[in-house]
């Protein structure tokens, strides 16, 4: 920690989220703020990633995360199994992920057992 002020801040920052004081979103977005002035390295030592992990916010983001990684597997398989993969194509999925981020985890069912990628656009289309 760069001074004793902000071993301080964070100290009372815990105690009143521990205490029902503050929100978890509040300590999500102090340490947010904190980036502002400090490096990465010392707002990660600054954080309790237990009371991170509590804000809604931080909920979201992991989910965000998850969705786009499970649409990045489904583009990597499809590139893996059947060559290059077009514009139209990554855009249908990108989409189907803007919609349902449900149905991503069907998709990557369809790649590994499609016969080729006309067989899993024709399936796709059947998805909606």
């Amino acid at each position: 920690m760069p001074d004793a002020d902000l071993a301080e801040c964070r100290e009372k920052l815990i105690w009143a989220v521990e205490h029902n004081l503050i929100s978890a979103s509040s300590y999500m977005c102090m340490a947010t703020f904190a980036r502002l002035k400090y490096s990465k390295e010392v707002v990660k030592n600054m954080i309790e990633d237990k009371l991170l992990k509590q804000s809604p916010f931080y909920e979201d983001l992991m989910e965000e995360g998850r969705v786009e990684g499970v649409e990045e597997t489904v583009i990597t398989a499809l590139t893996a199994r059947f060559g290059s993969v077009s514009d139209k194509l990554f855009e249908r999925i990108h989409n189907l992920r803007e919609r349902n981020s449900a149905l991503l985890n069907e998709l990557i069912k369809l790649v590994v057992t499609a016969k080729d990628l006309s067989d899993f656009e024709r399936k796709l289309d059947k998805m909606g």
